[in-house]
């Protein structure tokens, strides 16, 4: 006998609502080129595995996009932790492997955030995150 899948409760959780989230690095004052932001939910434990995990780049004037399902698509609603990076090659080097984080991992950790961030429905413009 054949069962349907619909009938053993097979199914796929449709996505969740992202909202577009735009903000800007600066380091004393100037724009933060190439740091890399990764947000995690400020309460409870981060998103499953099997859940993307959003993330950002600054461009030459410091500013970032927050990419969750699409690039630049946004976060759910909700608060969170950003997580940063300043990646640096050494001199002479061009290869990415090479790179260290100029900050020392500072701000790499959900324990010691760059930033604290709440995302609501719509468009949301962070406030700037200052690096010390």
């Amino acid at each position: 006998m054949l069962v349907p899948l619909s009938a053993v409760g097979c199914s796929i959780e449709p996505p969740r609502e992202v909202h577009p989230c735009a903000g800007r690095v600066l380091y004393k004052g100037q724009p933060v080129s190439g740091a890399e932001l990764v947000f995690f939910p400020a309460e409870g434990k981060p998103a499953l595995l099997t859940e993307p995990v959003p993330r950002a780049t600054c461009d030459s004037d410091g500013l970032f996009r927050v990419s969750y399902y699409e690039e630049g698509d946004g976060l759910p609603a909700g608060d969170f932790v950003v997580c940063l990076t300043w990646p640096m090659l050494p001199d002479g080097s061009d290869n990415a492997d090479d790179a260290f984080d100029r900050l020392q991992g500072r701000y790499a950790t959900v324990a010691n955030p760059a930033a604290r961030i709440s995302v609501s429905p719509g468009a949301n413009d962070l406030a700037s995150i200052e690096i010390p």
